[in-house]
């Protein structure tokens, strides 16, 4: 990137953010912290007002506005990418609303670039997941105004795990995407614990005019990465023995099952260790593997599995098929 190029991107991400640090700014542009103070004070030198607060970060000054940036072609694409992803994942109100967000940009696309987008709009798909139930139409809008207002949320609940409904008052730190659906990260007033909610189990959501604090909880990255969701049941240790043709399949169930390590073994195999918050779809999960995964510990695990694995045969052995 020319210097030009990297110091017109320091601005728009300035203009986009209330506070940023040189730091960060550093690891998006690939330059040094060094280069990014140079080029902070020839924003400075050319009119620019910059805050800077030492320790915390660059701002600039309330009340400065630059005319709006127009957004190249690639970027344009990319959005609509965004876009097809979306209205494949979310719930129809957000589908809306990113809809009549990408119209509100492709009125000030130049021409040319309106018609490239619209080209390729005919030529994206994206299909949506055929797992688990919609997203209720309300339940993503109101999760987003809860975080941007720090507001406590009434949910009815449905626990797969417990297959019970219940009311939760919550305090949403985050919404994530993984394992094909949408989640609510939050804090359980009632079960004072981090909760890890599914959308799609959400029957009814109301805002309530309650706030909170979220500095009080650690980051959504940081909740998942550290598994702090206490579940229904007891984290398992899980070790399993996995054959390397099947290793490539288990990439996208990791973090689902609480992944910890792996460790290469020989004659093609590879010992995988688990804390599972969710033992019981674990099981059924890799009993679709069958002979290609060994369950080595513990042996209550493996032996629910063969359990498992013998009244689903004796189900099918004894099935009485009715002639039409």
């Amino acid at each position: 990137m020319k210097r030009l190029e990297r110091i017109q991107a320091i601005l728009i991400v300035l203009q986009s953010r209330t506070l940023v640090r040189a730091e960060d700014l550093a690891e998006r542009l690939g330059v040094s912290v060094r280069t990014i103070y140079r080029d902070l004070r020839s924003l400075e030198e050319s009119g620019v007002p910059i805050a800077a607060e030492a320790g915390v970060g660059y701002s600039l000054i309330k009340g400065f506005t630059l005319p709006p940036v127009h957004l190249t072609a690639d970027e344009a694409e990319h959005l609509l990418l965004a876009e097809k992803l979306l209205a494949a994942t979310a719930d129809e109100s957000t589908q809306q609303l990113v809809s009549g967000a990408m119209d509100k940009i492709r009125a000030v696309l130049h021409s040319e670039d309106r018609t490239s987008v619209e080209y390729l709009e005919h030529r994206l798909l994206v299909q949506p997941t055929p797992h688990g139930s919609p997203v209720e139409h309300n339940v993503i809008p109101t999760i987003l105004r809860a975080l941007r207002t720090s507001r406590r949320v009434r949910i009815t609940y449905f626990s797969n795990s417990t297959q019970t409904t219940s009311e939760r008052l919550i305090e949403p730190l985050g919404l994530a995407h993984y394992a094909q659906h949408w989640h609510v990260l939050a804090w359980c007033v009632g079960k004072a614990g981090y909760r890890d909610f599914r959308a799609d189990r959400i029957s009814a959501v109301s805002l309530t005019d309650s706030q909170f604090v979220p500095s009080r909880h650690p980051l959504p990255a940081d909740l998942m990465e550290q598994r702090q969701f206490h579940e229904q049941e007891e984290p398992l240790d899980v070790v399993l023995d996995v054959h390397e043709s099947v290793v490539p399949m288990l990439t996208d169930i990791r973090r689902t099952y609480g992944f910890l390590r792996e460790d290469p073994l020989q004659h093609h195999w590879q010992r995988m260790y688990f804390r599972s918050t969710y033992p019981q779809y674990f099981l059924r999960y890799i009993i679709g593997f069958g002979a290609t995964i060994r369950v080595i510990s513990p042996q209550r695990f493996r032996e629910a599995l063969a359990d498992y694995a013998s009244s689903v045969e004796k189900h099918h052995r004894d099935i009485v098929v009715q002639s039409s």
